[in-house]
């Protein structure tokens, strides 16, 4: 089996697809009526700290479910014993997917800066974007091949989330807005960046991290996914 098409990876999202549209259609609408898109007021900043602490996340929904069939429906057993691309069918329609939700919060992003005086987001802003996505898209893979369940996965990647978003600001709150000193680690991961930028933080640098991690977590899943043995445990 090659990479499903696209339309059958949409089937198989199910009621997971839609989520993240419904969500990102709340964020524009809360900022256009509280942010004063009315008047072309909505600050460009407003905009990029929504997107980065929602989008980024929200990839989770419809990673982990292309996957649902093959870690927890009654006949998972039948399909694991088809013949299949374990490559293609997980590290492929994995990245398929993120590039495809990076289109659509691309699109989402230019809509809101079509309410802000300010001309868009910067190239820097968006290799940001991109990174969070795709270490958020391979976090997912990694967690719903591990726990082989989506209510652990979406549980294992909110926990994370919190403690990560709860480490920058406190980080914040020490160092300010001032570059860390020497030895200091909180700048040298963080998944929401855009967001909330680390204390003194090179996004370049933060963005390289991010990347590699998401190529280690891409590559754990990739392996666990390629034991039938374990998904079908």
């Amino acid at each position: 089996m090659r990479l499903p098409p696209l339309r059958l990876d949409l089937r198989a999202m199910g009621w997971n697809l839609s989520f993240p549209l419904v969500a990102h259609l709340a964020v524009v609408l809360h900022l256009y009526f509280s942010g004063g898109g009315r008047v072309g007021q909505l600050p460009g900043e407003t905009i990029q700290t929504a997107v980065g602490l929602v989008s980024p996340l929200l990839v989770t929904f419809w990673v982990s479910a292309l996957y649902q069939d093959l870690v927890e429906s009654d006949g998972k057993e039948a399909l694991l014993a088809l013949p299949y691309n374990s490559f293609a069918l997980g590290v492929l329609r994995v990245l398929r997917t993120a590039f495809f939700y990076f289109l659509f919060v691309w699109g989402v992003i230019r809509l809101l800066f079509l309410f802000s005086p300010a001309p868009g987001a910067s190239p820097l802003a968006w290799l940001v974007l991109a990174t969070s996505i795709f270490f958020f898209s391979a976090l997912a893979f990694f967690a719903v091949v591990l726990t082989r369940r989506l209510v652990y996965t979406y549980l294992l990647v909110a926990v994370f989330s919190v403690g990560e978003w709860a480490r920058i600001y406190l980080a914040s709150l020490r160092f300010g807005l001032q570059t860390l000193p020497a030895g200091g680690g909180a700048a040298a991961f963080n998944p929401f960046q855009l967001a909330q930028p680390a204390p003194g933080a090179d996004p370049l640098v933060v963005s390289f991290i991010l990347f590699i991690a998401a190529v280690f977590l891409l590559s754990c899943g990739q392996m666990l996914f390629t034991r039938r043995g374990y998904l079908l445990g």
